[in-house]
């Protein structure tokens, strides 16, 4: 799985891509290195008419050791959205690092779609006095497997719209937005170790370097 994300979409191309967005956040500036604890923009339906919002919400719910989580399983998930605290969301990022068996040490890869700029991750976005969100995990597939077990769950427009309206289980959600994406549609690249570092922050970490 992955503790670190690249967002530099703006305004325009999130309006362009999210029909009906009626509400919104400022959003944050382009960071191609984003740790968690930092905010993210997250898409979610407002409980009082049903219609998408986009909001900051920092990323990583509290964990039992005081720790932030960045993830959960389909299992958590599954068992927190029967909670009142819990509401389905969708974490938007344009890519996602990963790291061979988790060694930060190492060369990262850069992971994102080939043909849509945005990758569209399920989540849990839990409230309170500390809003916070955790994205899905999911087993890795074929592609990205040799280097990381584990991957968010990234949802098609069709199961997006249906995660927040909660209109669809965890469970089916796993098992059908699995075939939304082919491993053709994915890019997974080799980039620079300058990326092991959280201050860094340039266009240039998400550049493929060779082997």
């Amino acid at each position: 799985m992955t503790n670190r994300v690249v967002f530099y979409s703006d305004e325009n191309e999130i309006r362009t891509l999210i029909p009906g967005l009626q509400e919104h956040e400022g959003l944050r500036s382009a960071h191609y290195n984003l740790s968690v604890s930092a905010e993210l923009p997250v898409l979610l339906n407002s409980r009082n008419d049903g219609l998408p919002q986009l909001k900051m919400i920092p990323w990583g719910a509290a964990d039992e050791k005081g720790g932030a989580a960045a993830s959960v399983t389909a299992e958590m998930a599954e068992d927190s959205i029967g909670r009142s605290i819990a509401q389905p969301s969708v974490v938007l990022i344009n890519g996602y690092y990963i790291w061979k068996k988790g060694r930060e040490s190492e060369h990262p890869f850069f992971v994102r779609l080939l043909q849509e700029p945005l990758l569209r991750v399920a989540a849990i976005l839990f409230r309170g006095n500390h809003p916070s969100v955790s994205m899905i995990e999911v087993d890795s597939n074929p592609l990205i497997y040799p280097v990381s077990e584990r991957m968010p769950l990234l949802l098609t427009e069709e199961y997006d719209v249906k995660w927040r309206a909660a209109k669809i289980s965890v469970k089916e959600l796993v098992e059908k937005s699995g075939s939304g994406y082919q491993l053709t549609d994915y890019s997974v690249l080799r980039v620079s170790k300058k990326v092991n570092d959280p201050s860094q922050n340039r266009p240039e970490l998400i550049q493929p370097i060779p082997k």
